[in-house]
């Protein structure tokens, strides 16, 4: 499988609201190196996503709660925090599944939801009230209009139709998944792919 001269074949005009990108090799030294973004809002003047599997090392929820007079229990206390882009990285929102869901909720999915209040962060903030599915997301990502589309045109990403599994995933390397799941189980394959270009925001 060669990824090199063919760019994916894709009806750009659906959009990619509640795709899955996943970043090739190539952006290696940039804010998306081996990263998987949700996007979470596309049209024709601009598109933003947050990354879903980079969480902050030495950094958890009870660090952001305590400036916040939020209470938090032990449990809750230790969730990461999670790197989404490097938009606007002082301001945070949960991504969460909709078995918690309010009226300024961003819809992404049928399972998935975004929500950036001070409620949904109490909401997270203990156990009894928490969604299934939850976490914090600092920062974002932003392309202007077109951008998105070019870089997936030239490889710099391949879309995943969106999987709860890898969303919320804290355990295993949801890069190395998410490429399996697109059948690249050899990064050897993408070899080649190590050219210059534009950076995504």
């Amino acid at each position: 499988m060669t990824l090199e001269r063919s760019p994916p074949l894709l009806d750009f005009s659906r959009g990619f609201t509640g795709r899955l990108v996943v970043a090739m090799p190539h952006l290696a030294d940039t804010p998306f190196e081996e990263a998987v973004c949700l996007i979470c809002s596309y049209n024709e003047e601009h598109a933003f996503g947050v990354v879903v599997n980079k969480p902050m090392k030495g950094v958890t929820l009870a660090d952001i709660v305590s400036d916040l007079g939020v209470e938090c229990d032990e449990l809750s206390a230790k969730r990461p925090l999670h790197y989404g882009g490097p938009v606007d990285m002082q301001r945070g929102a949960v991504l969460h599944s909709l078995d918690y869901r309010q009226e300024d909720t961003m819809l992404i999915t049928p399972e998935v939801g975004l929500t950036a209040s001070k409620t949904a962060l109490k909401a997270l903030c203990h156990t009894s009230t928490a969604p299934a599915n939850a976490c914090l997301i600092m920062g974002h990502a932003g392309w202007d209009a077109g951008q998105l589309d070019d870089e997936i045109k030239r490889n710099d990403w391949l879309t995943l139709d969106p999987k709860r599994e890898i969303i919320f995933n804290e355990t295993s390397d949801v890069w190395a998944d998410s490429l399996h799941l697109l059948g690249i189980s050899d990064l050897t394959q993408l070899k080649g792919e190590d050219r210059p270009g534009g950076r995504p925001n």
